[in-house]
């Protein structure tokens, strides 16, 4: 299976370390897809990184000169600069090329005779007819779509590739209008639709949600879901808080307090309680804890479990307003007054684990249906699995456990109250 990728979907998470992408990673590690980006893509993404990250510097160099200035001293610095987060990108993105993660294909030079071609034959829906103010008509031209769209369709012409997919947030601008499904298929613009691609998506999770089958675990044989179904058995009993709380602390607290923050900081105050109304925002300042842990859904994934838990975090905020209501968005705003917030949040990360399928086929040798085998013989098997998972603990990969989410579904004052 081969899944072709638009640039906009890398663009908050170039390296697939996190949500559907992360999916996509570990599928694509495992040898049950392949996954491509064109060149010209490549090089979107990374000025968009760079293009994001470059002005994150100027506004903290602006901010460091004024708090120079305040404290009549150069206690602020920046060392940081846009060369060395550039180095840190290209370092990150081609580590995914090197693991086979990801495979880049280049620029292909027939693409330029493509290109002129469709100049001068306008080809919808890289081309669209419109008509400006003036009520004159003129082409809406979409040239980099056609380059991503035409580098794809001819290494799949020149592969022989068959069973391939596309995924882009722009999915208008390469696919009929109509879904094909309630999952967020389209099939492609009927002037696409020879090109080998059979089904356009526009997120990752519709994709994998038309394709369950790739999350499913894959064992060999109908006496390997039984190693399957007590090994999500054994996780759902094992798995208790206080070792949650050690993965939490240990493993993910790095990565849930950024997710965290850089949803925070995105809020408005009105969006929190009706008292706010004046223009501002929330600055996050310290996670305090989490509570309410509860353990919702785990499922086997290639050689990891899938967890997924729900959990309030209590959060440390200050929140800054305008001293009147009317001023300019861009002017400083000024310290109201500090809160706690409670988010409540879905928190899924992957753990990975020792599955000693080689042991279980010796068990199970010779053995293909379960329900006919005798009881004494079903005894002895009950009994090794529970002497395998004894020590459940330490079949635990601890040091590659990743995030895999951090959903925000509600965020909420800790002491809120309605003003009458």
């Amino acid at each position: 299976m081969h899944i072709f990728l638009d640039a906009n979907i890398l663009y908050k998470d170039p390296f697939l370390k996190t949500g559907y992408l992360s999916l996509l990673k570990r599928l694509a590690k495992d040898g049950r897809i392949n996954l491509y980006i064109s060149e010209t893509s490549y090089k979107e993404v990374l000025h968009r990184f760079q293009s994001h990250y470059a002005k994150l510097i100027t506004d903290a160099k602006f901010a460091a000169h004024h708090m120079n200035y305040l404290l009549k001293k150069d206690t602020v610095t920046i060392h940081v600069t846009e060369e060395e987060l550039v180095q840190y990108f290209e370092e990150n993105f081609y580590k995914n090329v090197e693991d086979g993660v990801i495979e880049m294909i280049e620029a292909d030079e027939r693409l330029i005779n493509k290109v002129v071609e469709l100049e001068l034959s306008p080809l919808e829906p890289f081309y669209h007819a419109e008509i400006d103010e003036g009520g004159r008509p003129y082409f809406r031209k979409s040239v980099q779509e056609a380059i991503t769209w035409y580098t794809y369709a001819n290494f799949i012409t020149d592969n022989e590739l068959e069973d391939c997919y596309f995924i882009s947030t722009n999915i208008e601008k390469f696919a009929d209008s109509r879904p094909f499904s309630e999952m967020d298929a389209f099939l492609p613009h009927p002037n696409l639709a020879h090109h080998g691609i059979e089904l356009c998506f526009k997120s990752v999770r519709g994709f994998l949600n038309y394709k369950p089958e790739l999350l499913r675990f894959s064992l060999t044989s109908e006496v390997d879901e039984i190693y399957g179904d007590y090994l999500v058995q054994f996780a759902n009993t094992n798995l208790n808080i206080s070792m949650l709380d050690e993965m939490f602390e240990c493993y993910l607290k790095k990565d849930i307090e950024y997710a965290l923050m850089e949803n925070l900081i995105k809020l408005t105050p009105a969006s929190i309680h009706p008292d706010y109304q004046s223009p501002g925002r929330f600055v996050p300042k310290k996670i305090k804890g989490y509570q309410d842990v509860e353990l919702q859904n785990i499922i086997l994934f290639n050689e990891c479990f899938l967890v997924s838990c729900h959990m309030n975090f209590e959060v440390d905020v200050d929140l800054y307003v305008h001293p009147v209501v009317h001023m300019d968005p861009q002017h400083p705003q000024l310290l109201y007054s500090s809160e706690s917030v409670l988010a409540d949040t879905y928190v899924s990360f992957f753990i990975p684990i020792e599955l000693q399928l080689d042991e279980w086929h010796e068990k199970m040798k010779g053995i293909k249906d379960f329900a006919a085998i005798s009881i004494e013989k079903q005894e002895e098997i009950w009994q090794y699995l529970l002497e395998q998972f004894k020590a459940f603990y330490h079949k635990i990969d601890l040091q590659n456990i990743e995030i895999h989410e951090v959903d925000i579904r509600q965020i909420q004052l800790k002491n809120q109250y309605v003003s009458g």
